[in-house]
């Protein structure tokens, strides 16, 4: 999973992802930019669309 850092806007790298429950996840996230390194954990859950 790929996103950007929410206070530079560089790409970040996964660092741990936790399986909470069956339709729960927490994934931790580090900011590629050395300058920034923000740290920060992304709730991922499934969404069910008719």
């Amino acid at each position: 999973m790929r996103t950007r850092c929410p206070h530079c806007n560089d790409l970040c790298t996964t660092r741990k992802t936790e399986q909470i429950s069956s339709l729960y996840r927490e994934v931790t996230f580090v900011c590629n930019n050395s300058e920034c390194g923000h740290v920060f954990v992304a709730c991922v859950s499934p969404v069910f669309r008719q």
